[in-house]
């Protein structure tokens, strides 16, 4: 199977309905065989606890990393040759090194010929034929990479600091409640959230465990000050969030701080 991050979350709370389970009978139940299965992730990062969790269970998730204008795997993760937290180690054609600011470069053989014209979401292959990415990582002693955030997400808050939010949504989906998260900060005075929860979950008590975790897990200017919560059944979900689970950050952002007009429309949407 290929999944969305978001299915990872959904796998872990199948696990835990039956936590007294064979892993035979858990892959009977879940996947309609008792046979190995691979599942391969990929689009966003799952948190590590969610990983470790799962594999706790006897169900693996590989995370990888790509892109279309490589046609498009550059990294992966294998069994016996997987480190949670990473997108895993370039396959055997790809290169990969990091640019001074930290943008992820690669080069490799399945490398595209260029674009029939040039886009918002264009990249660029330099002289040295290395294409930038416009995703910031992390490459260790082993080569595994860990993705990092966009480098165009990147937002500086009205008190000047940088803030890479999707690193910082990866923290708050370890919640096991939180579908998704999108964090808005550029430019404004706090840090903004907006949490999907599951549907039958208490808000309140939704919103006293998110504060709670981002004043134990996250920095002062990290963590989100202003907490918005929707329903993952609600209809907005997917004017806020790709089918992938992605922010459509400039709708949230408009959302949340009331640009788009929706201020007062929201108030029984978002509690």
């Amino acid at each position: 199977m290929v999944v969305p991050p978001t299915i990872a979350g959904l796998l872990l709370a199948l696990c835990e309905e039956r936590p007294e389970e064979t892993v035979a009978e858990r892959h009977r139940r879940i996947f309609g065989h008792d046979g190995p299965v691979f599942i391969a992730c990929g689009g966003a990062p799952v948190p590590v606890e969610v990983l470790r969790r799962l594999d706790g269970y006897g169900i693996t998730l590989y995370e990888g990393y790509g892109l279309s204008e490589n046609s498009s795997v550059v990294s992966w993760n294998f069994p016996g040759q997987t480190r949670f937290g990473t997108a895993g180690r370039p396959l055997a054609h790809v290169h990969a090194e990091l640019a001074e600011d930290g943008e992820l470069l690669i080069r490799s053989d399945s490398l595209f010929a260029g674009y029939t014209r040039e886009d918002p979401s264009s990249v660029v292959v330099d002289e040295r034929g290395l294409l930038h990415t416009g995703d910031l990582a992390v490459i260790d002693e082993d080569g595994y990479i860990r993705i990092t955030g966009r480098k165009k997400n990147v937002v500086i808050t009205a008190g000047g600091r940088n803030l890479s939010p999707e690193w910082i949504e990866a923290q708050y989906r370890e919640l096991g409640f939180v579908r998704e998260a999108a964090i808005v900060a550029d430019g404004l005075d706090a840090v903004h959230g907006l949490f999907v929860v599951d549907a039958d979950v208490d808000h309140e008590e939704a919103r006293a465990r998110i504060e709670a975790f981002g004043r134990e897990r996250l920095s002062g200017i990290e963590r989100a000050s202003v907490v918005r919560l929707m329903a993952a059944d609600d209809p907005d979900y997917t004017v806020c969030f790709t089918v992938t689970g992605r922010p459509r950050r400039d709708v949230v952002r408009a959302r949340l701080t009331g640009a788009d007009g929706t201020a007062r429309a929201l108030e029984g949407a978002l509690a």
